[in-house]
């Protein structure tokens, strides 16, 4: 029987994900984020499709450079894993193109929609090592697209096309290099048994040298 990830697991995960992928992470607080949130409370009341200030310091991660900063709430193991190969992925986006990317991310729509594509991907494909299952369709991909990242239709299509090429690859346990492979490995070794036995039977198969 498949079992849940534990506090150690998603621990280990944690340390080897910032070794591997070379961040640091800290919690938000103090007045720094506090300004920060109060900029995306006028940027909201512009009309912008992000979150609140209240949302952007409880609810989401911020990934700037090799700094993953994470919301102050509990979060389980599994939620922790996720979120973290996540923003992993843009800390590895930023190392491979590291003068463009901070500015193609906030100046451009259509880069920032990749970005995130690529970010909520290397998720998914935890996901699915862990339960053996994706969303049955494009439309059930995360929603956050809509609302967290001031994207527009065209946008979100882009975002949602990438995804769906994504998935249909992961289905077949064809796992794209990035974070994703680094925290399904560290879950192997660490606790074989809270992954999908379907799931690694795919990936030793389609994505050897993961395991």
């Amino acid at each position: 029987m498949r079992s849940e990830i534990s506090l150690a697991t998603a621990a280990a995960v944690e340390r080897q994900l910032m070794l591997v992928h070379a961040f640091v992470i800290a919690t938000k607080g103090g007045p720094m984020w506090s300004a920060v949130a109060a900029t995306f409370d006028v940027l909201r009341a512009l009309g912008l499709k992000v979150p609140s200030g209240r949302d952007f310091i409880e609810r989401f991660a911020t990934t700037i450079l090799a700094l993953v900063a994470l919301p102050p709430m509990q979060l389980s193991p599994v939620q922790l894993v996720l979120l973290l190969t996540h923003e992993a992925t843009h800390v590895a986006q930023w190392y491979a193109d590291p003068a463009r990317m901070p500015i193609w991310y906030l100046q451009h729509r259509e880069k920032r929609a990749s970005y995130e594509a690529g970010a909520i991907a290397q998720a998914l494909a935890v996901q699915w090592a862990l339960t053996g299952e994706l969303p049955a369709n494009v439309e059930e991909l995360p929603s956050a697209l809509a609302y967290g990242y001031d994207l527009g239709p065209e946008d979100i299509a882009l975002a949602r096309a990438e995804l769906e090429q994504e998935a249909t690859a992961i289905a077949a346990g064809i796992l794209s290099t990035g974070p994703a492979r680094t925290t399904i490995a560290t879950i192997y070794r660490e606790q074989p048994d809270a992954l999908d036995p379907r799931a690694l039977e795919l990936i030793r198969v389609n994505s050897p040298g993961v395991l």
